[in-house]
């Protein structure tokens, strides 16, 4: 989930950064906050997009993330 509320589905993930597919796009550069839930833990992560790239009808985003914790 992302700060605005919107949702997305994690394609990739990697302790350097994530790649998920969204209906909200973002903008190269941008600093953007996002929980990942992972079985029964939600991981915090803030980083910068890297890239956005068209993806089945939504958005790619990929972000190299500059900080996460588990919550």
């Amino acid at each position: 989930m992302l700060k605005d509320g919107s949702t997305g589905q994690t394609q990739n993930m990697s302790t350097g950064g994530v790649f998920f597919g969204t209906d909200q796009s973002c903008a190269l550069g941008e600093t953007i906050r996002f929980t990942v839930l992972l079985n029964e833990s939600m991981l915090q992560c803030q980083g910068t997009v890297v890239r956005v790239e068209p993806l089945e009808g939504r958005f790619g985003i990929a972000v190299e993330l500059d900080r996460y914790e588990f919550v």
